[in-house]
Parts: C-alpha cells; sequence; structure tokens
C-alpha cells in the first residue's frame, strides 16, 4: 500500500474533518463513521487531531 501524507491528511482535516474524512483517509473508518454522526465530536476531536496528526499519520504508515 501506499503511504499516507501529512499534508493530505491535514488538508482532509481543515476541509472535512467534521466529517471525519482524514480518519478514513488513514484507514480508521470506526472512528471516521463516528466524526460522520457527531460532527467531528461536536469539533473536540477535530482540534484534538490538528494536533494528534502526525502520529495517526506514522501510525498509518506503519501498518502498511
Amino acid at each position: 500500500m501506499e503511504k499516507k501524507s501529512l499534508i493530505v491528511a491535514y488538508l482532509f482535516l481543515f476541509y472535512f474533518g467534521a466529517f471525519g474524512v482524514h480518519r478514513f483517509y488513514l484507514n480508521r473508518p470506526e472512528s471516521g463513521i463516528v466524526y460522520l454522526f457527531t460532527g467531528g465530536i461536536f469539533m473536540v476531536g477535530v482540534i484534538f487531531d490538528f494536533f494528534a496528526m502526525p502520529f495517526l499519520v506514522a501510525s498509518a504508515n506503519r501498518q502498511n
């Protein structure tokens, strides 16, 4: 599989964060569905993901 890009993940977060698109991109469909139905866990999850994104991308790349 291809490596996930930190820049692409941040772009998805900025534009579609409340819909969980960045979570789907990082192979985390369960949390992506939760974000989709809760508006990014009422935007608190989106703010958290802004800081945690490098770790999320590294984790997704390790799984490949």
